[in-house]
């Protein structure tokens, strides 16, 4: 017989129920974002975390209903939860997407008050896209905000990452050379070995003032 997976301690459990209530009955934006930064953080620490976390239906409920809460940061929070619950986990995925996290997902990729804030929200649509066809199609939409977002200025390196990622993700004809094209990334090439720039010798002491002599 296969051995059965770990299960999460009985600590996490209960710190998993006292988020669910807390999401449950609290109204308080704040109170909301902390069981939702709680979740992330018991989520990312370990598998069994995660698995546990998946398999209650009120918290994954819960977490897409704010999804569509009136606060940036708390909306932003409960992308960041669902991101990381849905990692390998394509029944999760498809229960997420099925209590409506795809509206609040591409509105907030859409309308986010800055590249941060929409950069979260293309990270939780790639997770929930990854090897699942049908989540895929289902955010085939947010492609031409992808490419806004990756045509802007100023927008910080991660931000741009996680948005030619989440494009990549969705358009699979796209092909390298053109999403290079939509970001504006130039391939570097090697200077050639006659030009390439020396670096300075080492010594002993790792002082790059004098080489050292060889005897």
């Amino acid at each position: 017989m296969a051995a059965k997976p770990p299960a999460a301690s009985r600590e996490v459990v209960v710190a998993v129920h006292e988020c669910l209530e807390t999401l449950k009955t609290d109204k308080n934006a704040h109170n909301l974002g902390r069981a939702a930064k709680l979740l992330v953080k018991l989520a990312y620490l370990k598998t069994p975390n995660r698995v546990h976390i998946a398999r209650q239906s009120d918290v994954i409920e819960l977490l897409v209903k704010y999804l569509s809460h009136d606060k940036e940061f708390l909306r932003v929070l409960c992308a960041q939860a669902l991101m990381i619950i849905a990692h390998e986990n394509e029944a999760c995925k498809t229960s997420m997407t099925k209590a409506g996290a795809v509206q609040p997902l591409c509105t907030l990729l859409k309308e986010g008050s800055d590249a941060k804030a929409k950069a979260m929200a293309a990270r939780c649509i790639c997770s929930l896209a990854e090897h699942h066809e049908a989540n895929r199609k289902l955010f085939r939409d947010c492609c031409t905000d992808l490419k806004e977002l990756l045509s802007q200025d100023g927008v910080d390196d991660r931000s741009r990452y996680a948005a030619a990622a989440c494009l990549r993700r969705l358009d699979k004809h796209l092909a390298k050379g053109q999403l290079n094209e939509i970001i504006g990334m130039k391939q570097k090439k090697a200077p050639p070995l006659g030009n390439r720039p020396r670096g300075p010798a080492v010594t002993r002491r790792g002082d790059t003032r004098a080489p050292v002599r060889r005897r």
